[in-house]
């Protein structure tokens, strides 16, 4: 339908639609204006004729709360993929010096032909392993952003354990944080009308399905190798994995809990599952044209309360546009 025939015959979800699609209906300064002030007054006219002129009001205040938290949820985002950034490339590096030495000392482990050394060979190994190869400094700064940005002051220092998944946690909050935000702006529609920008909300979305599922495998495939191999340090030569660990300073080595941990999180919690992957692979988007993420996978990081709380909030909403309630 044509803009004329909407402005002319649209219904009043249309012309409440119209409005919220359309930056220039309610704000000024904006460039490139796709309507008229005669086009904005004739749907203005509308409304107050048809009694809905005050749902329109409500639904226009609303969409800008939505879109401030659109944006938001899209910083929010880019802030879990930083961290994850910053984390995989911990695990590379650590996966670097463990090929370097697997390729010393497990020699063929299914023939059990491991290398044994001495204690002063194993340091010179474990150097030559690590030389070259960057300091990165991400760490230290995320230790002192856990330190004093989080609502719960740090007054000791963090053990060794928390120094070295603090990444690995802030991209947990963060990647929780960011599904939240992209459930709350795409639930924020009633049955006739939608309150969200769509090209806001399919940003956050692929910011979900497309890069943070790429970073995502590619952590996995890095911590199912160190897992793999650091299992065969314990078993084959335990001596040169205590003097790995000796080396924290140089070289990040997840425990085997921690390994276990991260990896759950990241296939039970973050990778998307396989039928909302094919499900966009195949176009299937519930007659949208904005990508659908079911609400199990984006709130599988909440408790029960609050996703009530989140069910309450979408009743709510709508009671207040539509009624003012």
């Amino acid at each position: 339908m044509e803009l004329k025939d909407i402005l002319k015959k649209g219904t009043k979800a249309k012309l409440i639609q119209l409005a919220i699609d359309t930056p220039d209906f309610n704000r000024e300064g904006v460039e490139h204006k796709t309507l008229t002030q005669e086009d904005i007054d004739t749907v203005w006219e509308r409304a107050k004729e048809g009694g809905w002129d005050r749902e329109l009001t409500r639904a226009l205040y609303k969409a800008q709360d939505i879109e401030a938290m659109g944006l938001h949820t899209r910083g929010v985002l880019y802030e879990a993929l930083y961290y994850l950034h910053i984390f995989l490339s911990q695990l590379e590096k650590t996966e670097t010096i463990l090929k370097r030495l697997e390729e010393i000392y497990l020699v063929d482990i299914d023939k059990e032909k491991v290398l044994h050394k001495s204690d002063k060979e194993m340091g010179k190994d474990i150097d030559n392993a690590i030389a070259g190869l960057p300091i990165s400094r991400g760490v230290e700064l995320l230790d002192k952003l856990f330190k004093t940005t989080r609502k719960v002051a740090v007054k000791r220092e963090l053990t060794k354990s928390e120094r070295d998944v603090v990444t690995f946690n802030a991209y947990r909050k963060a990647i929780g944080d960011g599904k939240l935000g992209v459930y709350m702006v795409i639930t924020s529609k009633f049955k006739d009308y939608r309150l969200f920008n769509k090209q806001l909300a399919n940003e956050g979305i692929l910011l979900l399905v497309v890069d943070n599922e790429l970073l995502v495998t590619d952590v996995l495939n890095c911590l199912d190798y160190i897992d793999y191999t650091l299992d065969n340090f314990t078993k084959h030569t335990p001596e040169l994995l205590e003097k790995l660990n000796a080396m924290d300073k140089y070289i990040y080595l997840p425990s085997k809990e921690d390994r276990v941990v991260m990896m759950d999180y990241l296939e039970n919690k973050v990778l998307l599952p396989k039928d909302i992957l094919v499900k966009q692979a195949n176009g299937k988007m519930d007659g949208e044209d904005y990508v659908l993420v079911e609400k199990g996978y984006l709130l599988n990081d909440c408790d029960e309360k609050l996703i009530q709380l989140l069910d309450e909030k979408e009743d709510k909403l709508e009671r207040y546009v539509k009624y003012g309630e």
